[in-house]
């Protein structure tokens, strides 16, 4: 399974994870910067829920409290609510594999009962292994 969204500044036991700064400065969008496609953010905010915390969660930049975190997958990936909001708001790359990955599913989710109860159940307990 690979992760979306899970940086070490989030999770109280995250140090085995990467900066959401490792990549460069984060930085608020400007009209010039190349938005986001609505379809990969539609895709996104579609996902099968796993995981809602028990915190809030604050923009990193302008301590602003955005809400809940929440957890998705599509089956092969696994995202956050954070990760959304900052792919809408700042300059954050996306993999080149994931973007790959939702193409061939052109975009869509699969259904919930197309995966196994038991993967879905693993899926949880990993993320709650983040700390949440």
């Amino acid at each position: 399974m690979n992760a979306l969204g899970f940086w070490k500044e989030f999770y109280f036991r995250g140090d085995n994870l990467p900066s959401i700064f490792e990549n460069g400065v984060l930085t608020k969008k400007g009209e010039q910067d190349e938005k986001i496609h609505p379809k990969i953010i539609a895709y996104l905010k579609s996902g099968i829920w796993l995981f809602k915390a028990r915190s809030l969660f604050i923009c990193l930049l302008t301590e602003e409290v955005i809400g809940t975190p929440y957890t998705y997958t599509d089956g092969k990936w696994y995202w956050t609510t954070e990760y959304i909001y900052y792919l809408e708001n700042y300059n954050l790359s996306i993999p080149t594999d994931f973007l790959e990955w939702i193409e061939l599913n052109n975009y869509e989710i699969p259904k919930e009962e197309d995966f196994e109860k038991e993967r879905i159940e693993s899926l949880k307990e990993e993320i709650e292994d983040y700390g949440f």
